[in-house]
């Protein structure tokens, strides 16, 4: 869940620092090999340095909202090209046109280079015990509760972070697809005495959180209100709410949603298989 989170986080620090040092390596080498001032050698190469230093500030928008962080190095480099042919003292103690060259791409190569290593570690999670089949015995229905329980917070989490005030979610909103703690408090409660299963309130509880999963699975559109649309920012979805909340889930968070979605899923059609089992 979380730990999804704190590795890319580290990886991005990592793979930042070390772009730094070789940034740092390149203009001391540069200051050397043509005994230009170092202040301007510093200077002719912190379009890049900015850029790095921006996306390590800005690590959820560069996380969340690619196209945008895109943007920085155009926006900096080009600055960078305007103020340094409309100022002689710069233009002739540097070779801009060079300088501008050379920032955009190390810019270019250095968010090129995280996001291809984000998309490669993304696509390769970690297998879990949870992926496989689950053979259920009737004593460990309670054991698969707990698992749903656990998956459905791991879900709330993921909505809380993707539709939070930042990307323009409120409160109402979140309340409205996240799975109700109610329901599995609920089923723990109908288990308590085993030998009194209440069995319909059981079933009565899984078909609410299918229910509620099904709703996952439909476009914003069709589950938010227009307003809430409307106010929805920052985040990678069709603008008229056309892609599915899972979707959205999916395209805007690291964790494996769809693994948490499809456990749950599994999980429920599997205890009310086992309890239909026990009615006969």
């Amino acid at each position: 869940m979380e730990i999804v989170n704190r590795q890319n986080k580290i990886l991005f620090e990592g793979f930042s620092i070390f772009s730094i040092l070789i940034l740092l390596a390149i203009i001391i080498i540069s200051a050397f090999s043509t005994n230009s001032p170092l202040l301007f050698v510093v200077i002719g190469f912190l379009p890049s340095l900015i850029t790095i230093i921006l996306s390590l500030v800005l690590y959820e928008e560069s996380f969340h909202h690619k196209i945008t962080i895109w943007f920085i190095p155009l926006i900096i480099t080009g600055s960078f090209f305007l103020i340094g042919t409309n100022y002689e003292y710069m233009n002739y103690n540097m070779d801009v046109a060079t300088l501008t060259s050379i920032n955009i791409i190390y810019s270019v190569l250095y968010l090129t280079m995280f996001f291809t290593i984000i998309r490669i570690t993304r696509k390769k999670p970690k297998q879990t015990k949870e992926q496989k089949p689950v053979q259920l015995k009737e004593q460990n229905i309670q054991e698969y509760i707990a698992s749903i329980e656990e998956k459905s917070k791991a879900l709330n989490f993921v909505i809380g972070r993707v539709y939070n005030k930042y990307h323009g979610g409120t409160q109402e909103l979140r309340k409205s697809i996240n799975l109700k703690p109610d329901w599995y408090n609920e089923l723990s409660e109908a288990l308590q005495n085993e030998e009194k299963t209440d069995t319909k309130r059981l079933f009565t509880i899984i078909e609410k959180i299918e229910s509620h999963l099904k709703n996952l699975k439909k476009p914003e559109n069709q589950v938010l209100t227009k307003k809430q649309l409307q106010d929805l920012k920052n985040l990678d979805r069709d603008k008229e709410g056309k892609d599915t909340i899972l979707e959205v889930l999916m395209k805007n968070d690291a964790d494996p949603v769809e693994l948490y979605y499809k456990g749950m899923q599994e999980f429920c059609e599997t205890i009310r298989k086992e309890l239909e089992e026990k009615k006969q």
